[in-house]
């Protein structure tokens, strides 16, 4: 019997894991299917894309018809999950790309107004009944969640959270989100980079135009430093509407001036996007949630230091994982020297980089698929 792979992300992580997965797989066994169409994958036999295909009536009518049901990113919600037989979850293995674990709505402030406020609310929901209606639905998505296969994570801190979440009977196992990476090819970047003598500092913002990367206060943190020899770039190829855009060129611009601030707003093909991101010195993820993982990872890899939340998931997971990231809290607060040195550079045999080198996610999925 086939295994599903259902994509709803439709993103170059999902090229990346298809040509992988077949490659590693035969393609008789596996069957991909995105939510849109991706003319990336139209030349495999074994692709194609079927909103239809999205929906627990599909899992719930289908499921018979395959071996394992494997979600790359939920796309379920709680209400759907809950709907899913007890037969078709026992096929599903949850692969987690982390913004289907953890908020990255914006964040409160708090002063007495809204504190009164949230007050009222809570009592309100007290006495209708909210809460325990709301613990019911938790404690039922928790029951459903641990009758799946498996929950396949990347990032070993994510299993924190998804056991505070659903409880400790769920089986978590390792699954990273994207197939083996070109360890030698970027350890190249890495020593190329550590060499060079560009003279330029170059401080990446980001990784796209989401509001939680807080552009416009780093931007102005940053501005410490306008007077070094820096230069800032920000990646809004996605997650940002024309007029935000155009607002962060203008306001990077009137910072640094045009010659040391670059907007990139175009995909740029994986190989490409790599190669640049070898050339960062400096680069900023202000957020707690998980994400940017690919991007984080690859430029931990290269020399590239790193500055996080402290009291993010990124900043703890890494540590964890034996590499050293740095208070993003600092940042304008620090002398330029302090904040562009990079005093230990990522080993890269650490826990981190585990999916990078030969072997090793074939190992993994090969537990899911055969």
């Amino acid at each position: 019997m086939k295994n599903l792979h259902l994509l709803s992300m439709c993103t170059h992580i999902d090229v990346e894991m298809v040509q992988f997965l077949n490659s590693e797989f035969s393609q008789d066994d596996n069957e991909f299917v995105s939510e849109r169409r991706m003319d990336e994958l139209e030349k495999y036999q074994n692709y194609s894309s079927n909103p239809a295909c999205f929906s627990p009536e599909y899992i719930n009518q289908h499921y018979q018809d395959y071996r394992m049901i494997i979600i790359h990113s939920m796309f379920l919600t709680d209400e759907q999950i809950i709907s899913l037989t007890d037969d078709a979850a026992k096929k599903i293995v949850w692969v987690v790309w982390g913004q289907d674990i953890y908020s990255n709505g914006p964040k409160t402030v708090w002063n007495l107004k809204m504190i009164v406020k949230e007050g009222v609310h809570t009592i309100k929901k007290i006495i209708r009944g909210t809460y325990l209606r709301t613990f019911r639905k938790k404690r039922q998505v928790s029951n459903k969640i641990s009758q799946f296969y498996g929950v396949g994570i990347g990032f070993s801190y994510d299993e924190k959270t998804i056991r505070k979440k659903y409880g400790s009977k769920v089986r978590v196992c390792y699954i990273p989100v994207s197939g083996e990476s070109d360890v030698e090819y970027r350890l190249q970047l890495r020593e190329h980079h550590l060499n060079s003598e560009c003279g330029e500092t170059k401080v990446l913002l980001g990784h796209s135009g989401y509001h939680f990367l807080e552009h416009e206060k780093y931007l102005n943190k940053l501005s410490a430093y306008r007077n070094e020899n820096i230069h800032i770039y920000m990646v809004l190829s996605y997650g940002a509407s024309l007029e935000k855009i155009k607002y962060l060129e203008e306001l990077g611009n009137s910072i640094f001036g045009e010659s040391k601030c670059t907007v990139i707003t175009e995909l740029m093909p994986f190989r490409e996007y790599t190669e640049f991101l070898s050339t960062i010195d400096v680069a900023i993820f202000p957020f707690r949630h998980q994400s940017a993982l690919g991007n984080t990872k690859n430029m931990a890899l290269m020399g590239t230091k790193l500055y996080f939340d402290p009291r993010g998931v990124l900043y703890k997971g890494f540590k964890e994982n034996g590499v050293r990231t740095y208070d993003c809290r600092t940042i304008g607060k620090i002398s330029f020297e302090e904040f562009c040195r990079n005093e230990i550079i990522a080993d890269a045999h650490a826990p981190l980089f585990r999916n990078y080198y030969p072997g090793e996610s074939t190992k993994a999925w090969r537990a899911i698929l055969e």
